[in-house]
């Protein structure tokens, strides 16, 4: 029950982290685009969108409403759209290719985001990927699944003191204020150095389908 109290706890902080890192993502891609192409650079400029960008923009208008504002509609794209936009991009509707480093990140990103792209995204990825645990009410005592990394042979875990990392990061190279303010979170610095969460990490460390990232 200790642990079960705890990891709720730990869940509730790592739940404001990366809420955080959404909006201040969200914010960055879309007021540099805008900066380049315009506010309502989704809508005029959907050619610059692959497949599934231009159907999740779609989406978020149409729940948006009517002649809705861009920042509403902005507001309404899920993160793992904006986590998509620092990638490489693919297919648009009708089968040509878009790339989004040259449509998006060297004209407009670029200067928003004073990392290398691929950097930005991988960081951005593992945000995202914790998002989704703790959305879905998955336990973060025992670190969160990297999918798709590693060498096939174990799981990846990440443990959430990296994942706090990574939102500090990902926070502090857009908005480098805000950055400030979040290495003054004392009271997830402390949860993070509990008794209960080593002994989970250890735990979920001797099992030979994972490999953990501590």
């Amino acid at each position: 029950m200790s642990l079960y109290m705890f990891d709720f706890e730990l869940a509730a902080h790592l739940h404001a982290s990366v809420r955080l890192a959404e909006v201040v993502l969200r914010e960055g891609i879309h007021r540099a685009l805008s900066a380049h192409y315009g506010d309502d650079w989704f809508e005029v400029r959907h050619d610059l969108l692959d497949a599934s960008g231009r159907r999740a923009f779609e989406r978020a208008a149409t729940a948006s409403g009517v002649r809705a504002p861009p920042g509403k509609v902005v507001a309404n794209v899920m993160l793992g759209t904006w986590v998509n936009l620092l990638g490489a991009g693919e297919n648009r509707e009708d089968g040509s290719s878009v790339s989004y480093s040259s449509v998006l990140w060297e004209p407009a990103l670029r200067s928003a985001f004073p990392l290398p792209r691929r950097e930005i995204a991988r960081i951005a990825q593992r945000v995202n990927w914790a998002r989704n645990r703790i959305s879905h009410c998955e336990p973060v005592v025992f670190g969160f699944p990297m999918p798709g990394l590693g060498d096939g042979t174990a799981q990846v875990r990440r443990s959430p003191g990296l994942i706090l990392n990574d939102v500090r990061v990902l926070v502090s190279t857009v908005a480098p204020g805000l950055g400030l303010w979040m290495d003054r979170w004392d009271e997830t610095e402390e949860l993070l150095t509990s008794p209960l969460l080593k002994d989970a990490l250890d735990f979920i460390a001797r099992d030979p389908g994972v490999t953990l990232e501590r």
